[in-house]
């Protein structure tokens, strides 16, 4: 063999090995795009509950974005598959099983309108099963270089994996933030146990009164430790990036969500992100940027976009409100409030009171949107001493949060000045701001503000609101997020 050739054929031989070892530190953005419909098949043995199934489902999402930046979306059946040609799209169906402290991970799998195929797995702890359900994946994800998912103990592996299948605050796990933060302790290399405890923490900060200083401190530093750990874990750089925002640092939030789309463009949670960080900031080009590219990528309804709102698109928040609505039903009390909100925007009081109350066979939702929506109606109908009164315990109760919603705090702006409470109004709209929220088209736009708008001081609060905004748009663009 001629030497050329003999150096050439050595070249290209260690070219592939050097891609071979480079692959798993490739950036995200440089794979090929791929989307993903993930759902999980019916379990008639009745080896895993509902939350142990939730929970794998949710460990296999982390995965996909994190480890593949794929768009991913959880579905309940495989009615919602898309066919484009521009995007390969596959159709994951989940079949797990449970064996003792074992996890069988059988799934089958398809692209596009093709056939189905199916993949079987022997029994094998947790974290061994979730890596061989990785390489049989039928488009290459990265391996994981350390315990990135799940801890190598398997009774802690399935304790992890019933957390991530649970909402925080759940009435059968009130010891979820603690058993979160041991499991942490005892698998530091373990990105999940920092994420679950960053979730727990963070929202335990935001949503109860009276949480000291050090919550806030757990919250950010078990998230930063998960992103330690892996980088592009997709729902830690979002709960992150929320954090910030619902503190009244948008700028931070919005630095975590550049850097995170820089390296995974079409994943979903953060889209959902930068539309609330930056609707929160009143970018709202950029927002609705984000809605743009959620909507190319997963055109399935995927929760309320005030963004639309803040634009004055009313028609089309109130269409994808109810579309929403028609594919999973009247699911959170927020939904039944913003249908009668964006009816009395429009100044229809007696379609908005019929709007406001929760579905037959519903009681009221003792959480804030349900008590607001009680508070709407109140006003709607003009029984203002029952609204007087409510208004005063969403007060109480919302100034005690350590990390108060400056969105949320405008809405009880509102509120007052329906009331006619028009000082109480302008306090409270000085705090939206201070809280975070600096979307100045709705300071300037809402019908509800409207009776504040001639204040000296109100003037004053849009003109330092306008100066807060301008920075932000020339600190980021949409060309910052890709967008």
């Amino acid at each position: 063999m001629k030497r050329p050739l003999v150096l050439s054929l050595a070249f290209a031989a260690a070219a592939l090995l050097l891609g071979w070892f480079l692959l798993p530190q490739a950036p995200l953005r440089w794979l090929p795009a791929v989307d993903v419909q993930l759902s999980i098949a019916p379990d008639p043995e009745g080896s895993l509950d509902q939350t142990h199934r939730s929970g794998l489902q949710a460990l296999v999402q982390d995965l996909l974005e994190g480890q593949r930046g794929a768009a991913v979306t959880r579905t309940e059946t495989t009615h919602d598959l898309r066919h484009r040609t521009e995007v390969p799209i596959y159709h994951l169906e989940l079949n797990p099983r449970r064996r003792g402290n074992d996890l069988v991970m059988d799934f089958r799998w398809r692209k596009g309108s093709g056939p189905w195929r199916e993949v079987r797995r022997e029994p094998a702890p947790p974290r061994e099963a979730l890596e061989r359900f990785r390489r049989g994946l039928p488009f290459w994800v990265r391996p994981n270089s350390r315990d990135l998912l799940l801890p190598g103990d398997p009774a802690d592996a399935w304790t992890l994996i019933e957390l991530n299948g649970r909402t925080v605050g759940d009435p059968a796990r009130p010891d979820f933030q603690q058993l979160a933060g041991a499991l942490a302790q005892r698998h530091p290399d373990c990105a999940t146990a920092w994420w679950t405890l960053g979730r727990a923490a963070l929202v335990d900060l935001i949503i109860r009164a009276n949480r000291m200083p050090e919550s806030r401190e757990t919250a950010f530093r078990a998230l930063e430790r998960c992103l330690d750990l892996s980088p592009t874990h997709a729902a830690a750089q979002a709960y992150l990036a929320q954090g910030y925002t619902d503190l009244g640092e948008p700028s931070r939030g919005l630095a975590v969500l550049a850097r995170a789309l820089s390296r995974q463009p079409r994943v979903t949670i953060l889209l959902q992100q930068v539309a609330y960080s930056a609707r929160c900031a009143g970018l709202l080009d950029l927002a609705r940027r984000a809605i743009d590219r959620r909507r190319e990528t997963v055109p399935i309804p995927l929760g309320i976009e005030n963004a639309l709102l803040y634009s004055g698109a009313w028609n089309d928040f109130e269409a994808q409100l109810l579309a929403e609505v028609e594919a999973q039903g009247w699911r959170a009390p927020s939904q039944r409030f913003y249908w009668g909100y964006v009816t009395l925007l429009r100044g229809d009081r007696t379609l908005a009171a019929r709007r406001f109350p929760p579905p037959p066979g519903q009681g009221w939702s003792p959480y804030r949107f349900g008590r607001l929506g009680r508070l709407f109606l109140d006003l709607c109908e003009d029984r203002h001493d029952s609204a007087r009164l409510l208004l005063g315990d969403l007060l109480k109760d919302h100034q005690a949060l350590r990390a108060p919603d400056g969105e949320y705090t405008l809405k009880l702006a509102e509120a007052a000045a329906l009331l006619g409470e028009r000082e109480l109004a302008l306090d409270l709209a000085g705090l939206a701001a201070t809280h975070g929220f600096g979307c100045v088209a709705w300071y300037e736009r809402s019908p509800l503000l409207a009776p504040l708008r001639s204040a000296p001081r109100y003037q004053d609060l849009l003109r330092n609101l306008r100066q807060r905004q301008a920075d932000l748009e020339r600190r980021f663009p949409p060309e910052a997020f890709g967008l």
